[in-house]
C-alpha cells in the first residue's frame, strides 16, 4: 500500500516502474526488508551505498559520485546534486549498486541522456554620459533537446549584476585585471534589466551578470519549495534558502559618451556664437569587446544667463537669463541681443534616448565693450574727433578668466555723422591703424550726431558705438534795410549760443564764438562771388554798410563770414547763409482786353518769393511804391499817350486796370508804361507789347423774299499783313450780345444827316484836344444809332450762350418787311467787358411782286402767246418764263389713290419785255407756263415768285377754296379742313362734265420757310397731315385744279405749329391759328429790343435750331421737291446748323 500511494502521488515515475511492481504483486517478494529506507536493506540483500556515473556527450570528462543511505529517509527514489559540470552540454548518467564491500558492486543501470542549461547572455540597450541600461536573458542551448531528461531545475531567487571600470586597465589586459579592485556597482535583483545611473562620461565599463537559486539537497524529493522572505530583503532570502550563485555570464564593454563642452567664438558688442559638441579633448578609450549602441541625440538644452559686472550672479531686474531647446542638428547658434561689455555664462545639455545628460561646464563669456569717441575741436565747419576701445579683463570667483573678445581681426572702422532734424549724412571708412579724423565742410549752428562702428576680417560689423552730440558755432547772417532800385542798406550779427537751446539733444558740445574781422561779398544772383560788386573786409566792430550803384529789378546775393579766435592768426569761419535782395523790378504790363475799338491793360510787379536765390532766403527790405504812371499807345498812323496817378486806375481783383479808346479795328498798336517813384524820378518802360484790334463784324444777308430775309454774321479776317505775324497778339473777343438794327434806306440817311450836323456843332464848341484816353467810366461810348423814334426802326438783340446751346447763335429771320423795298442793316457786338464794337453796314431790297395778270393765247396752229402784266409801271425788270406740258400719273395698284399730274418745267431764256412765243411739243390743252421776274438795276437779282400756271385762255382757272381749317394738331399730325371751291358742281351729276368742271384738291405744306411739297391729291374736303416734327412751325393751303391742269390762284395759305413733346393728346379745334391774325402771320414787327422763340415768324433773334435756309424756288433755278404719296411725310429739313459760313 505505501508503494502504491507513493506511485499515485509521482506523475514523473517511469512506466517500467509500474510494471516491477505489477509483478511483484503477482510474485511476492521473499526477502522483504522490515521498513522503507533510502537504500534497500533486508536480512539477505543489503546494499550500503550507490555510485552515480556521469560522462559527458563525446570525448568530454566523466564524473562519478558515491551516495551513502544516512538511514532517515525514506524516499523510494534518490536525489543528489552532481556539482562541477559544464554548462550547455549533453551527459548520460548511470547508477551501480554495492552490497556490502567496496568489491561487490553491481552492473550499472542503463544510461539516461541529460543536458545542463546555458548561462546568461549580457546586453546593453542604452548607454549616455552618466548612464548604462543593461538587461539579460538565458541563451538557449546550443544543440538539440529532444529526447533528453531534463529532471526539475533549480528555483532562480535572483541575479547579481556585476560593472567593473576598466578604463584604466591596458589593452590585452583585460582577463588579467583584479576584478575586485575594478568594482563599481553590484545588485542584485529580481528584474532581468537595470538602469545603472551617476557614473562617469567617457569612461569603459565591463558588465557580467549570473543567477542565484535554491539547490536541489541530497535526497530530497521533488516537492520541496523555496523559502519567500516578504518585501525586498533580497539577502535574507538567499541565506534563508542556503541559496547558490549560477556562473558569471560572458562580460561585454560599453563606452559612456563623452560629456558635453560648450564654448563661444566671433564675440562682439551685441552678438557671439556658441557652439556645442561631445568634448572633442576626451582621451579615447579602447573598444575591444565593446558593445556597439545607438545612441539617438532627441535635442540639446542650451542656457545663457548674464552675470554680474564682477562675474558673479546677479537677481538684478532686467538681466537676460535665456534658455532653449533646439533639435539634434542645431550644434551653434548666434545669440544676438546683448549688452555690451558683460558677462554671460553658458551651459548645454544633450538628451539622449529621452533621457538627459549632465550639464556642461559652464562657459563665461565677456562681451566686448562700445567704441568711445572724443571731440578735439569745433568750428563753424568742422569738428575734430579720436576713438578707442577699452577692453578689461574678468577674473571669476573660482579664479578663472572669462572669455573675452578681441581685436586682432580687426581691419577697418567706420565713422558716421548724420543732422539732427535736417538732411545730412556723411560715412567714412579708416584702416584699422587709424583712430582720428577732421571732418570739413559743415554747416553751423546745426546739430549732428557722430558715431562710430568697426569691422572684422569676417565682414562683421560691430554695434555703433555711443552717439556724441556736437552743435557747430552759430553762423552770422545778413539783413536788408530799405532798398530802391539802385542801392541796398545791408547788416550782420551772430546770435549767442547756449546749452539751454539744445536741450532736446542731451548733452551736446559748443566752439568758442569770438571774432576777430568781417568779410563782406554781394554780387548778382546770376553769377559767381569772382564778379562781385562789393568785396570789402571790416573789422570787428562794424556791422552796417550801404550799397550803392545797383542795377534796378535785379536780384542780388549777400555773404559775410567771420575770423574766429582760433590761435594766433584766428581762423576763418563759414561764409554766412546766402540772403537774396531784389531791387525794385520793373512793372509787368499786360493786356486785359483787346476790343475793336479799345484796349484794357492791367500791370503788376513781380513778386520778389518768384525770384529766390539759391537757398531760397528773400529778404525784401523797405520797398518804395510809385506815385503816378505814364501809358503810350503808338498805332500805324497816330499815337496816344496818358499820365494818371494810382487812384485814377480801376481795380480789377486786386490787380489796377486802365483802358485806352479811341483806337482803329483792324490796326496793329504797341502799348508800354513806366512809373514815378517821387521826385520826378521815373523808372524803365516796361516790355513793349504789340497787339492788333480785332476786326469788325462782316453781315450777309440770303433766302430774301417779298416779306421776309435771313440774316446772319461772323467777325471778319484780319488783315494779311498781320494775321500770321508771331509777334503780334490777337485777340478773340467773347461776344455776349449781338446788336441788329434794321430799318428803311431812306429813314437811315434822314438820320445820318442829322448826326452830321449835331458832330459838327459839337466839334466847333469843343476844345482843339480831346481826352484820348479815360477811364472805363469816363467819356461816351460808340455813336449810338438809336437815337430816332421812328416806330419802323427794328432792333434785334441776340444773348450768346456759349455753355448750353449748340447751335449757331449769329443768325436772324426778319419777316413782315415790305415788297420791292430797301433796307439798311447795322449789327454790333458787345464784349463781356461791357464794351461795344464797330457798326458793320448793310444794305439790301426785297424781291418784287410776281408779273400779274399771265394769259396764255393761241397764235396760228401750233404757236400760243404769254403775255403778262410787270409788277409796277417805275421800275425795269427782267422776266424768266418755264413751260411744260402735262402727263397724267396713273395710280399704282387698287388701293392706291391718285397722285395727280406730272409736270416737268422746261426755262426759256430771259427777256425784258411782257411778252413771248411758245414753240410747244406737246397738245396746247396740256401746256402749261409760268413766269416770274427780278429788277434790272441791282447787283444781285432777287427773283419774285412764280405766278401759277396758266393754259390756253379759253380755259378760265377754277375759283380757290373760301377757307382752310386746322382743326386740331398733335405732335405729329395735324387734320385740316376746307370749304368747296365755288367752281365744284353742287351735287354730283351722271351727265358727262368737261373737264373744266372736274375739281380736284391739291394739298401743300412746307415746315417754317422752306418750300411747299404736295401732301396728297383728293376730291374730298379734308386730309391728315401726318409724320410732322413737334413744336415746329407748318405752312398749309390747298390748290383747286381741274382735269385740264388748271390750277386756282392765288390760295389761302394757313399756319399752324405741332405740340411739343411734352404736350399730349390733340389741340382743341381752331387753336392752331394765331390770335390777331387771318393767316397766322404776326402783327408788323414794332421798334425795340425783343427776344422771340423759335415759333415766331416776325423775326428770329432767340434760339434758331437750324442754318439758314436755301432760297426758295422763286429766286433760284433749283428743281421743286419731289411730290410725296398721300399721308407721307415729305422730306423734312435738317434740323442741325450749319458748319459752313455763308460766303460775303
Amino acid at each position: 500500500p505505501a508503494a502504491s500511494q507513493r506511485l499515485d502521488d509521482d506523475d514523473d515515475e517511469a512506466p517500467s516502474v509500474r510494471k516491477e511492481f505489477i509483478t511483484q504483486r503477482q510474485y511476492p517478494l521473499l526477502d522483504r526488508p522490515e521498513q522503507d529506507r533510502l537504500l534497500y536493506r533486508s536480512d539477505r540483500t543489503r546494499i550500503t551505498k550507490l555510485r552515480i556515473n556521469v560522462q559527458m556527450h563525446g570525448d568530454g570528462d566523466s564524473t562519478t559520485v558515491d551516495t551513502f543511505d544516512d538511514g532517515e529517509s525514506k524516499e523510494s527514489k534518490i536525489y543528489f546534486p552532481v556539482t562541477g559540470l559544464r554548462p550547455n552540454c549533453q551527459y548520460f548518467v548511470s547508477v551501480c549498486a554495492c552490497y556490502g564491500t567496496d568489491e561487490d558492486w553491481g552492473l550499472y543501470s542503463e544510461a539516461v541522456a541529460t543536458c545542463t542549461l546555458n548561462t546568461l547572455a549580457m546586453n546593453v540597450k542604452y548607454v549616455g554620459e552618466n548612464y548604462i541600461s543593461a538587461l539579460w536573458a538565458r541563451q538557449q542551448n546550443s544543440f538539440d533537446m529532444q529526447g533528453l531528461q531534463l529532471g526539475r531545475q533549480e528555483s532562480t531567487l535572483c541575479y547579481e549584476f556585476v560593472l567593473h571600470d576598466f578604463t584604466g586597465v591596458a589593452s590585452g589586459a583585460d582577463h588579467t585585471a583584479n576584478l575586485d579592485q575594478l568594482v563599481v556597482h553590484t545588485v542584485k535583483t529580481k528584474e532581468k534589466s537595470q538602469l545603472l545611473t551617476d557614473l562617469q562620461p567617457n569612461r569603459r565599463y565591463r558588465l557580467a551578470v549570473r543567477r542565484w537559486y535554491r539547490p536541489v539537497q541530497q535526497g530530497s524529493s521533488a516537492s520541496d519549495a523555496s523559502v519567500n522572505v516578504n518585501g525586498e530583503d533580497i539577502e535574507k532570502e538567499l541565506e534563508l534558502n542556503q541559496a547558490q550563485p549560477g556562473h558569471w555570464s560572458e562580460a561585454v564593454f560599453a563606452l559612456t559618451l563623452r560629456r558635453m563642452v560648450v564654448t563661444a567664438d566671433d564675440i562682439a558688442e551685441d552678438f557671439m556664437r556658441v557652439q556645442w559638441e561631445r568634448d572633442p579633448m576626451a582621451p579615447a578609450l579602447s573598444t575591444r569587446q565593446v558593445v556597439k549602441v545607438h545612441t539617438v541625440v532627441t535635442n540639446y538644452h542650451i542656457k545663457i544667463d548674464e552675470l554680474g559686472h564682477d562675474g558673479r550672479e546677479t537677481n538684478e531686474s532686467g538681466s537676460m537669463h535665456f534658455e532653449k531647446h533646439y533639435g539634434d542638428e542645431t550644434t551653434a547658434f548666434r545669440f544676438e541681443q546683448l549688452t555690451p561689455d558683460t558677462a554671460y555664462r553658458i551651459v548645454v545639455r544633450c538628451c539622449t534616448d529621452k533621457t538627459w545628460g549632465d550639464w556642461s561646464e559652464p562657459c563665461v563669456v565677456v562681451t566686448l565693450p562700445k567704441i568711445q569717441v572724443s571731440v578735439n575741436s569745433i568750428g563753424e565747419d568742422y569738428i575734430s574727433v579720436s576713438w578707442h576701445r577699452n577692453i578689461r579683463t574678468l577674473t571669476l570667483p573660482d579664479g578663472k578668466v572669462a572669455l573675452n573678445g578681441n581685436t586682432n581681426n580687426l581691419e577697418k572702422y567706420q565713422l558716421e555723422m548724420f543732422g539732427l532734424e535736417h538732411p545730412y549724412h556723411l560715412e567714412k571708412k579708416f584702416r584699422a591703424t587709424r583712430t582720428s579724423y577732421r571732418i570739413k565742410c559743415l554747416e553751423a549752428q546745426t546739430v549732428y550726431a557722430l558715431v562710430v562702428r568697426s569691422c572684422d576680417s569676417t565682414n562683421t560689423w560691430s554695434m555703433w558705438s555711443d552717439r556724441v552730440t556736437i552743435v557747430t558755432l552759430k553762423q552770422l547772417h545778413v539783413s536788408f534795410g530799405k532798398v530802391g532800385e539802385q542801392f541796398a542798406h545791408v547788416s550782420w550779427s551772430r546770435d549767442p549760443q547756449s546749452e539751454d537751446e539744445y536741450h532736446t539733444h542731451g548733452k551736446v558740445h559748443l566752439g568758442d564764438p569770438t571774432v576777430k574781422a568781417y568779410h563782406l561779398v554781394l554780387f548778382p544772383l546770376d553769377y559767381s562771388p569772382t564778379t562781385a560788386v562789393l568785396d570789402k573786409q571790416f573789422s570787428g566792430d562794424t556791422t552796417h554798410y550801404r550799397v550803392t550803384d545797383l542795377n534796378p529789378a535785379n536780384s542780388y546775393i549777400a555773404i559775410v563770414r567771420a575770423c574766429n579766435n582760433d590761435g594766433e592768426t584766428g581762423q576763418w569761419g563759414l561764409w554766412s547763409e546766402e540772403k537774396v535782395v531784389t531791387t525794385l523790378p520793373l512793372i509787368q504790363l499786360q493786356i486785359l482786353s483787346i476790343g475793336e475799338n479799345y484796349v484794357t491793360v492791367r500791370w503788376s510787379r513781380d513778386d520778389v518769393q518768384d525770384d529766390d536765390g539759391p537757398t531760397g532766403n528773400q529778404n525784401h527790405g523797405i520797398r518804395v511804391e510809385p506815385t503816378m504812371y505814364r501809358i503810350g499807345v503808338t498805332g500805324e498812323r497816330a499815337s496816344l499817350e496818358k499820365t494818371f496817378t494810382p487812384e485814377d486806375a480801376v481795380v480789377e481783383n486786386d490787380t489796377p486796370t486802365f483802358t485806352v479808346r479811341k483806337l482803329a479795328p483792324d490796326t496793329s498798336y504797341v502799348v508800354s508804361m513806366h512809373a514815378c517813384y517821387g521826385d520826378d524820378e521815373w523808372g524803365l518802360w516796361t516790355v513793349p507789347i504789340t497787339f492788333l484790334t480785332p476786326n469788325k463784324l462782316g453781315i450777309i444777308v440770303s433766302n430774301v423774299s417779298e416779306t421776309r430775309a435771313e440774316f446772319t454774321w461772323g467777325r471778319g479776317q484780319q488783315s494779311p499783313q498781320h494775321a500770321h505775324d508771331p509777334n503780334v497778339l490777337v485777340w478773340q473777343p467773347n461776344v455776349v450780345r449781338y446788336q441788329l438794327v434794321l430799318r428803311r434806306l431812306e429813314k437811315y440817311r434822314e438820320l445820318e444827316e442829322k448826326r452830321a450836323r449835331q458832330q459838327a456843332a459839337e466839334a466847333a464848341a469843343a476844345e482843339d484836344e480831346a481826352a484820348v484816353a479815360t477811364s472805363p467810366t469816363d467819356g461816351a461810348a460808340a455813336e449810338d444809332p438809336l437815337d430816332d423814334n421812328d416806330d419802323e426802326v427794328r432792333v434785334m438783340e441776340r444773348e450768346m450762350d456759349h455753355k448750353h446751346s449748340k447751335y449757331m447763335q449769329t443768325f436772324c429771320v426778319a419777316d413782315n418787311l415790305l415788297v420791292n423795298t430797301d433796307y439798311h442793316v447795322q449789327v454790333r457786338a458787345l464784349d463781356d467787358r461791357a464794351e461795344w464794337g464797330e457798326w458793320t453796314d448793310l444794305v439790301f431790297d426785297t424781291p418784287p411782286m410776281p408779273p400779274g395778270r399771265p394769259t396764255l393765247k393761241k397764235q396760228g396752229n401750233s404757236t400760243l402767246v404769254f403775255t403778262w402784266d410787270p409788277p409796277d409801271a417805275t421800275g425795269q425788270y427782267l422776266y424768266l418764263v418755264e413751260h411744260s406740258v402735262v402727263k397724267e400719273k396713273k395710280a399704282q395698284g387698287k388701293a392706291a389713290k391718285d397722285t395727280g399730274s406730272d409736270v416737268a418745267w422746261a426755262p426759256l431764256p430771259a427777256v425784258d419785255e411782257p411778252t413771248v412765243k411758245i414753240k410747244p411739243t406737246g397738245p396746247l390743252n396740256k401746256v402749261r407756263v409760268r413766269v416770274k421776274c427780278c429788277k434790272v438795276d441791282r447787283p444781285v437779282h432777287l427773283w419774285s415768285q412764280f405766278t401759277q400756271p396758266v393754259a390756253l385762255a379759253s380755259q378760265q382757272p377754277p375759283q380757290p377754296v373760301p377757307a382752310v381749317t386746322v382743326v386740331s394738331t398733335s405732335r405729329t399730325s395735324a387734320l385740316v379742313e376746307w370749304a368747296r371751291s365755288p367752281s365744284a358742281p353742287a351735287e354730283p351729276s351722271d351727265r358727262p362734265q368737261p373737264p373744266s368742271a372736274k375739281i380736284q384738291y391739291k394739298v401743300m405744306y412746307a415746315a417754317r420757310d422752306h418750300a411747299m411739297v404736295v401732301a396728297t391729291t383728293t376730291r374730298s374736303l379734308s386730309h391728315e397731315l401726318t409724320d410732322l416734327t413737334p413744336n415746329t412751325a407748318y405752312r398749309v393751303q390747298v390748290v383747286v385744279e381741274n382735269d385740264a391742269g388748271v390750277a386756282s390762284h392765288p390760295n389761302v395759305i394757313q399756319r399752324f405749329t405741332t405740340r411739343s413733346e411734352a404736350d399730349k393728346g390733340r389741340n382743341a379745334p381752331g387753336s392752331a391759328g394765331r390770335p390777331g391774325t387771318s393767316d397766322g402771320k404776326l402783327p408788323a414787327l414794332q421798334r425795340g429790343s425783343s427776344t422771340q422763340t423759335a415759333r415766331s415768324d416776325r423775326v428770329d433773334v432767340g434760339y434758331t435750331p437750324r442754318p439758314p435756309a436755301e432760297p426758295s424756288t422763286a429766286r433760284t433755278n433749283r428743281p421743286h421737291p419731289p411730290t410725296p404719296t398721300s399721308k407721307r411725310a415729305p422730306s423734312k429739313p435738317s434740323s442741325k446748323p450749319s458748319s459752313r459760313r455763308p460766303s460775303r
